[in-house]
């Protein structure tokens, strides 16, 4: 954006020189200026990032983990500070959501474990029952 700007800056100061030649010449830089940004911004997209790349950053937590490494000071000194943070915020969450419906089935297996020992001790007890009679 700043040499797309520079290049348009110039090429007003050249018309003011009535230097058209060297002002069209400008305007022309500046419009291919603004056309690689607009190139550049649609590059940097999940949907043109490529797949291998979406794969590995995926199941790579180690080089995850390097990536949006934080220190104590990155809250002062890190530009990328809030992404990053919202980073390990998500990863939380998204652990914390796994942990919970861990210990959900954990505790569904044990409310299963009591109730199938509870009707074998029930079974045993009719059996003998009928064996009594």
């Amino acid at each position: 954006m700043a040499l797309a700007s520079t290049a348009m800056i110039a090429s007003g100061r050249a018309m003011l020189m009535r230097r058209l030649p060297e002002a069209q010449g400008l305007a022309r830089l500046a419009e291919v200026y603004l056309r690689l940004m607009d190139r550049q911004e649609k590059a940097n997209t999940l949907e043109n990032t490529p797949l291998e790349v979406l794969l590995a950053a995926r199941f790579n937590g180690e080089m995850m983990s390097a990536r949006f490494a934080m220190t104590p000071e990155s809250k002062y000194d890190d530009p990328e500070y809030e992404l990053k943070s919202l980073y390990w915020s998500q990863l939380a969450t998204e652990k914390n959501f796994h942990l919970d419906e861990l210990m959900a089935a954990r505790r569904e297996a044990d409310q299963a474990g009591r109730e199938l020992r509870e009707a074998k001790a029930a079974l045993e007890a009719l059996k003998a029952a009928a064996a009594r009679s």
